[in-house]
């Protein structure tokens, strides 16, 4: 693929051109930075790796905590590379097929949110189908899709759960069947990529939506909720364990991986929308395409459309970050609180693993998750105007159409009551009882003939008069 975005160009020049290198070569930047330090992260883990193991005090947590922060460290880089790739690729595919045209069939902004509307796409299906991936494996293990046993199964993830506790070796059936290394792999993906998405947003890096303010106070929540859950499953808390023990609760990342799972899916099809809502709105008359071809491409694009915003986004939202979501927050406040709190009245924190710092940190974050739904709620307002809008539009399209078949049918049944007339060109003589009619320039009774003077002669013709 040919980079037109090369330093010696000749659209250097234009505008256009320039506010499209500029962002190109910005990614490339990035893109290279974040590989040059992915490298350093690497060649520091590699060096200091026994010299580490040797000198820390608390083998068992601390170390867990540093790996988990390289892992998010790792995870962060990629997604910045990844990305840089992606939007650049993007990027040079388009303008190498629309500069054969017009360099300017496709705004920058439009262009610019295309290239990264790809991305988040990309992205949200990988992790959308790793989220589901989990749940499969967990909750439907044997095969089994009885929505009653699914849902018996899943009612675990309310029941208090610390993998460290001598409850949790005896009694395993009694818990939500994660595989733990899996679950936290899945989590801190998702931490390092809201955390990539928010130094974005607050650099103005991409694009600027209409819900800026909205979207950093949701990244914000949802790095508290998605590191506190994270540090609540393997937090002592100021426990003294005397066998070098991490206390911790696993409930927490049970719940986070449910919602992530369900706002994963929605994010896929609002990305999936604007892709082909960017793609509606291509002139493809100005591509050299068939008027023909363009009106068919155009009426299946946004037939699509129309039908993975309306069937795909906004019935997931609903189901997912409303239904499910609320569903998850109530039982967690009627059965996993009060489960922990009873518990704890009648053992000790060393049996069950968890103490009553973990019992106010979990109240504190399901109760994080009522402002994040109040965010979700003002969201949903805002696509129910986009719902309704469309189904007018719809509405309207398809009067339209219904209009348009009337006239075509009337104009079809006047035509087959009106005998075809054949049409003969004769030169006549004008007498003066007609002239009243050419000077008025009013039509014969043949629809197809009119009356014209010639300085010559006086004739019937087909064309009309001036």
């Amino acid at each position: 693929m040919r980079n037109v975005f090369s330093a010696r160009n000749e659209f250097m020049a234009d505008p256009y051109f320039k506010d499209l290198k500029t962002y190109y070569d910005l990614n490339s930047k990035i893109l290279k930075w974040s590989s040059f330090t992915l490298l350093l992260l690497f060649g520091f883990v590699f060096h200091t790796r026994l010299d580490f193991a040797a000198n820390t005090i608390n083998k068992n947590v601390l170390l867990m905590w540093v790996i988990d922060l390289f892992i998010v460290m790792f995870f962060t880089l990629l997604h910045l590379i990844t990305r840089a790739l992606i939007i650049n690729t993007s990027l040079l595919f388009i303008y190498n097929i629309i500069n054969k045209y017009d360099d300017k069939v496709i705004k920058y902004k439009k262009l610019k949110s295309l290239v990264e509307q790809i991305y988040y796409f990309i992205y949200f299906t990988v992790m959308t189908l790793f989220g589901y991936f989990i749940f499969y494996q967990s909750f439907m293990v044997k095969g089994n899709l009885n929505l009653e046993d699914v849902w018996f199964e899943v009612r675990k993830i309310f029941v208090p759960h610390s993998i460290n506790s001598s409850l949790a070796q005896i009694s395993k059936t009694s818990f939500a069947n994660y595989n733990s290394v899996v679950l936290n792999l899945y989590y801190l993906i998702q931490i390092s990529a809201y955390l990539y998405q928010l130094i974005y947003i607050l650099l103005n890096l991409e694009t600027k939506r209409k819900d800026h303010t909205q979207m950093i106070i949701h990244h914000v929540v949802t790095l508290i909720l998605t590191v506190g859950s994270y540090t609540c499953s393997l937090n002592n808390f100021g426990f003294k364990s005397n066998d070098d023990m991490a206390y911790g609760i696993e409930n927490l990342k049970y719940v986070g991986h449910l919602i992530m799972m369900t706002t994963d899916t929605t994010d896929l099809f609002l990305s999936l929308s604007k892709i082909l809502n960017y793609l509606v709105v291509l002139p493809f008359d100005e591509l050299r395409i068939k008027e023909r071809t363009s009106k068919m491409f155009k009426k299946v694009i946004s037939n699509v459309c129309d039908a993975v915003f309306l069937l795909g986004f906004v019935v997931s939202w609903v189901l997912g970050r409303h239904l499910l979501y609320n569903v998850v927050v109530y039982n967690s406040f009627s059965k996993l609180i009060p489960s922990m709190h009873r518990e704890l009245s009648e053992k000790s924190p060393e049996i069950l693993g968890y103490g009553n710092k973990h019992l106010i940190w979990v109240t504190a974050l399901i109760s994080l998750l009522l402002c994040l739904q109040s965010l979700q709620i003002i969201w949903f307002v805002v696509i129910l105007k986009l719902v309704i809008r469309v189904v007018n539009k719809k509405i309207k399209s398809l009067q339209k159409k219904e209009v348009e078949d009337d006239i075509v049918d009337s104009r079809s049944d006047d035509e087959d009551e009106v005998p075809e007339e054949k049409i003969t060109h004769k030169h006549i003589k004008i007498s003066s009882s007609t002239e009243s009619l050419l000077y008025n320039k009013k039509k014969l009774p043949n629809n197809n003939i009119y009356i014209s003077i010639n300085e010559s002669s006086d004739t019937l013709t087909n064309e009309p008069c001036k």
